[in-house]
């Protein structure tokens, strides 16, 4: 059997990491779910000591996790690798470690596929596919990190937080729910998400859509001034819709009420 094209890998991809992530954590953490309600289940982390036994979230309304005692988190596939072996594949160089393909094959087998080695892929279009997912990754994840910004920069702006709430009547977990934020650039956006050990390339912030590459080999933001609304898939940020609001500029190029970034993985 063979897989093609890559739209075929990414095709395989999106079928194991649309099953459901409620019934996974369910089968993987039958006897650690502590909590539960219709939108999260709460989970006594396996890999790490939880005076609460509830750290690790499950967000059920957005098909991801993420555990507040270890500071990973992700789509299904990378929670079936945490629980399996305790480590999250997000962000490296070089080819999947086989806790990634463990977790991989799982969920194949319970969407009723065979595992990905076994689609007559060459052993280097078998790395290409694995390095495209990474880059996919970290595209997403920098969207969620910038999403996880632009919060921090609306609730520190209380003109804006008030006009947002009187604007949509919001409330405050929604806001912090769905991570909407304010986009204020001033504070240095793009050396905040390159810093760290885990800092994103001006290549995959370009990616998100959410930067625009200037003729001198540097980005700006494609937001300014505007409330953003995260949309979500998988547990990350895959696109976001910017709202004017009456602090954003009246140049041309932001007359839009919305402006929704252009690419989305």
């Amino acid at each position: 059997m063979s897989m093609g094209g890559t739209d075929n890998v990414r095709e395989y991809y999106r079928l194991i990491t649309e099953l459901d992530i409620g019934d996974v954590v369910r089968e993987l953490l039958a006897g650690k779910i502590t909590q539960e309600s219709r939108q999260r289940l709460q989970c006594d982390c396996p890999h790490h000591q939880s005076q609460s036994h509830r750290s690790l979230h499950v967000m059920l309304d957005k098909q991801g996790w993420y555990c507040f005692g270890c500071g990973v988190g992700g789509d299904v596939l990378q929670l079936v690798e945490f629980v399996q072996s305790g480590v999250v594949t997000a962000g490296q160089s070089g080819p999947m470690p086989d806790s990634h393909r463990q977790a991989r094959d799982f969920l194949a087998e319970k969407a009723g596929m065979p595992p990905l080695s076994r689609y007559g892929l060459t052993q280097e279009r078998l790395e290409q596919t694995e390095n495209d997912r990474l880059f996919e990754i970290r595209v997403k994840d920098a969207l969620t990190e910038l999403a996880r910004y632009y919060h921090h920069r609306l609730k520190e702006n209380s003109e804006a937080l008030t006009w947002l709430k009187e604007k949509y009547a919001i409330s405050d977990e929604t806001i912090d729910d769905l991570l909407i934020g304010y986009a204020d650039n001033e504070s240095g956006v793009i050396a905040s998400l390159r810093s760290g050990d885990n800092g994103f390339s001006k290549r995959e912030l370009a990616a998100t859509g959410a930067f625009r590459p200037t003729s001198q080999d540097g980005l700006n933001p494609f937001f300014e001034k505007r409330i953003i609304f995260p949309y979500w898939s998988r547990g990350r940020v895959v696109f976001m819709i910017g709202r004017k609001t009456p602090w954003t500029s009246d140049a041309n190029w932001e007359q839009g009420k919305y402006k929704k970034t252009p690419c989305s993985r």
